[in-house]
C-alpha cells in the first residue's frame, strides 16, 4: 500500500485528514508525508492506519459513526 493508496482510502470512506491523524495518534505532518509518498511508514504504523480506515468504514456502513469518533 502506497501513501497515495492511504489518501484515496481515507477520502473514499469520508475521513478528513485531521480525523485520521487523531485516531492513529500521529503528527499531521507525518501523515502528509506518508500520503504524498515522501516517507514510507513502518509496517506497524501502516497496519494501524489501515485498521483505523477499515474500522471507520465498517462503523459508517453500520451507521455507528458520529462526527469525529470511531470505536477502536
Amino acid at each position: 500500500m502506497t501513501g497515495l493508496d492511504v489518501k484515496i482510502a481515507r477520502i473514499k470512506v469520508g475521513l478528513k485528514g485531521y480525523q485520521l491523524v487523531q485516531m492513529v495518534g500521529i503528527n499531521a505532518d507525518v501523515m502528509s508525508k506518508i500520503e504524498n509518498n515522501r516517507i514510507k511508514p513502518n509496517p506497524e504504523l501502516l497496519n494501524k492506519i489501515k485498521d483505523v480506515i477499515y474500522t471507520y468504514a465498517l462503523e459508517q456502513a453500520q451507521g455507528n459513526v458520529h462526527k469525529n469518533t470511531v470505536r477502536m
